[in-house]
């Protein structure tokens, strides 16, 4: 590989490694995380009283632009159809 080839390819990969950065900066919502709770099968996460979805892991990703100060988001564990009360999330 020739200087001018090295060259090309390492800008090429400076190029890759900053469009993933905008995109995962500017263009993917924050990403909610919270303690597994043992025995849970899913765990349940509302926003300001409306239900965000159900999910099996203990992460979420918010809608792009979505800021949590400014708003109350709440998780709860399920074992199948029986979930604990609701608990708010605090930023990490």
């Amino acid at each position: 590989m020739t200087s001018r080839n090295r060259k090309t390819a390492l800008a090429l990969i400076i190029v890759v490694i900053a469009a993933v950065l905008v995109y995962r900066i500017f263009f993917r919502g924050p990403m909610l995380m919270w303690d597994a709770s043992p025995g849970a099968t899913s765990y349940e996460v509302q926003i300001d009283g409306t239900l965000l979805g159900a999910f099996t892991d203990t992460q979420a990703r918010l809608p792009r632009g979505f800021v949590t100060a400014d708003h109350s988001v709440q998780v709860r564990a399920c074992i199948g159809s029986a979930c604990s009360p609701w608990q708010p999330l605090s930023s990490r």
